[in-house]
């Protein structure tokens, strides 16, 4: 063997040994290729501060963010995923890249620290928060065809799966997406930004953008007349009086955040009146009998209640109970089973915290038909509606939703 042929060998085992061995968090650029495959790993973790400081770290092998951009995707050829570098690409290119993706429902993720400047082409392709860039960290993500995207002005810190997740299905995975009741409208929807309001804005805005669930958070004014409002605590924040019950009149008086609407159980009735294909869900209210007499239609009144008794009375008045998990805290598999047998149970609703602690028995309840809502949606960082779609609707049925748009994903 000649001097050539052992140097041409030396160095091809040289590149396997580099590729298959590399070091515990090494960081180190993106390659000056346009390419860089990357064996397949379970979880990607994303560190983005718009610096030089910003990676991705794959298990232990790190890879430090571009200025310009980065877009990680899996390369079917080679069974392994691709770091490519923005800036080595033409627009058009690139754009060519993405829409293959989406068509092909595959993963990748779209890292951005400035607004491209093609920005209204990606925007056509449902990147919705593309426009809103204006230097804060940018990161997207698809599984499945699906996008979820994610700005902050601070720093992104957050782990993903590298591969979709899901025992469903991708033709599944889109039906859901635009299932209607698989989406309650938390509080009426969101409303101009703003949540918790309960309002009759809310309720007309978010009907208009498909929702047919609305959940309302129902309580007693001083006075015991039934009215729409999350809590009294911080209800008379002008006065700075905390947890002041108002009369009824004093309730429908103040607009909520100063321009929407309140509602009492008379506007509430004539609202789904006027919507006979709309459901409501109460929350805090655990009277079955009382309120299912003075709603409007009791077959299309869900109530969320928080005891068996409860459960029990809902269905003596001929209505949907929903039990809260929290019943079912120091319980056994077995007995939680049981409970929902002999409770005719088809309805919870559950935090979606419970997940990670409850997978095999939420699988085994959803096996059985019944029907799990998640809520906490939006209470921790990055976990919004998209997320939970995507990576915690295998356990449950649905969610209680902020914000949803009913259209082709």
């Amino acid at each position: 063997m000649n001097l050539h042929l052992l140097w041409i060998f030396f160095l091809a085992t040289l590149w396997l040994f580099i590729r298959c061995n590399p070091s515990e968090n090494k960081s180190f650029d993106i390659a000056p290729r346009e390419f860089t495959p990357l064996f397949s790993h379970n979880e990607i973790q994303f560190h983005l501060t718009g610096d030089k400081n910003s990676f991705v770290q794959f298990d232990k092998q790190r890879y430090r963010i571009n200025s310009s951009g980065n877009l990680i995707f899996k390369n079917p050829e080679e069974h392994a995923y691709t770091i490519l570098n923005l800036e080595k690409l033409t627009s058009d290119r690139l754009l060519h890249i993405i829409k293959n993706l989406l068509d092909k429902s595959s993963t990748f993720f779209l890292i951005l620290n400035n607004k491209p400047p093609f920005f209204k082409e990606l925007n056509s392709l449902k990147f919705n928060k593309i426009s809103k860039i204006n230097n804060r960290k940018y990161l997207a993500y698809s599984y499945n065809g699906i996008i979820a995207e994610l700005i902050n002005a601070e720093n992104i810190d957050l782990k993903l799966p590298a591969e979709y997740p899901s025992v469903r299905k991708p033709e599944e995975i889109k039906i859901q997406y635009q299932d209607r009741n698989r989406f309650i409208a938390h509080a009426g929807g969101m409303i101009d930004g703003e949540i918790y309001t309960n309002s009759l804005e809310a309720l007309n805005q978010n009907y208009q953008k498909g929702f047919r669930l609305f959940e309302l958070d129902i309580l007693k004014t001083s006075d015991r007349t039934y009215v729409a409002n999350h809590s009294w605590k911080d209800w008379d924040s002008v006065n700075n009086v905390q947890n002041y019950v108002p009369t009824h009149e004093e309730f429908m008086k103040k607009k909520i955040f100063h321009r929407f609407t309140p509602l009492d159980l008379n506007n509430i009735n004539q609202w789904f009146k006027q919507h006979p294909d709309a459901f409501l869900i109460t929350d805090k209210v655990n009277n079955p009998k009382d309120f299912a007499t003075q709603f409007i239609d009791k077959n299309r009144l869900m109530m969320e209640v928080f005891d068996l008794t409860a459960v029990d009375e809902a269905h003596e008045v001929g209505i949907t109970p929903m039990l809260n998990w929290d019943v079912f805290l120091g319980k056994n598999d077995d007995e939680i089973l049981e409970t929902i047998q002999k409770h005719h149970i088809t309805y919870l609703t559950a935090s979606r915290k419970q997940i990670a602690e409850h997978k095999n028995i939420f699988l085994k309840i959803k096996d059985k038909g019944v029907r799990i809502y998640l809520f906490h949606v939006n209470y921790e960082k990055y976990k919004d509606e998209k997320y939970v779609f995507l990576h915690e609707l295998d356990y449950a049925y649905g969610m209680y939703a902020d914000k949803w748009e009913f259209i082709n994903p």
